[in-house]
């Protein structure tokens, strides 16, 4: 099988939005006070936030951008500080490598919540 340039692995509408509204359900509406979406790629998620939360405000992020709500930057660099509520995930790289490792420990650093499918 041949390689998928970055790794990249983009998610359907229907999981992102089953996803998304369980990852809500448990933290709790009341609870959030910002997503960082990682790795946006095509930004379904961004489209889960803006549908079902359009109150909450978002950054997102990607090293390859598809989508022009998404600032290009490699989440692993960015430069921001903790902030109470926040909500990071959606579907960042994945397995049983370092770079899964590595977003995962970013983002205990800078949020609350950590929502990866």
């Amino acid at each position: 099988m041949a390689k998928i340039k970055n790794d990249q692995y983009f998610t359907n509408k229907e999981v992102a939005e089953y996803c998304f509204n369980k990852a809500i359900e448990i933290i709790g509406k009341e609870n959030i006070t910002e997503f960082i979406e990682t790795s946006a790629g095509k930004g379904v998620f961004i489209d889960c936030i803006e549908k079902f939360t359009p109150e909450i405000p978002y950054q997102a992020y990607d090293i390859e951008v598809f989508d022009d709500r998404v600032k290009q930057q490699d989440y692993l660099e960015l430069d921001l500080e903790y902030k109470k509520g926040r909500v990071c995930g959606f579907n960042p790289p994945f397995g049983r490598n370092t770079l899964s490792l590595q977003f995962y420990k970013k983002s205990i650093i800078l949020s609350d919540y950590i929502v990866f499918i």
